[in-house]
């Protein structure tokens, strides 16, 4: 758990370095999700009156939470789409629109698709 001090310190920072450290954050959580195949819970300690500027702006932020990770992710090249659409629980077209809507450029390879295949075939058996 993240002390007072060290969540002060980390609000004083520019953007750009608390951008870089969420990065940071979320690649190492996708390395970690990667190694398990069970879920993981992420907590994001937020100042309340920034918590509900924001639900009010968004609604659920858990859900954009987790479309904020999925869309980093397949940006990175660290999710595949399909891995975004199981994340997201959306249909391949489904998670297309998304990331169209988003302006996330698709970029389909023959990775992907074994990727993604290898993926279902792997959550079939589960």
């Amino acid at each position: 758990m993240i002390a007072q001090q060290e969540l002060h310190n980390l609000l004083i920072l520019p953007l750009a370095e608390r951008l870089q450290i969420a990065q940071r954050l979320i690649e190492s959580a996708l390395a970690e999700a990667n190694d398990k195949s069970e879920s993981m819970a992420v907590t994001i300690a937020l100042p309340e009156p920034i918590e509900q500027q924001l639900r009010r702006a968004w609604g659920n932020l858990d859900r954009k939470a987790l479309e904020a990770l999925a869309i980093e992710g397949y940006r990175a090249e660290a999710l595949s789409a399909g891995q975004v659409a199981e994340l997201l629980g959306l249909s391949v077209i489904e998670t297309e629109a998304f990331l169209k809507e988003r302006g996330v450029d698709l970029t389909l390879t023959i990775e992907d698709f074994e990727r993604d295949q290898a993926a279902l075939k792997q959550s079939r058996a589960a």
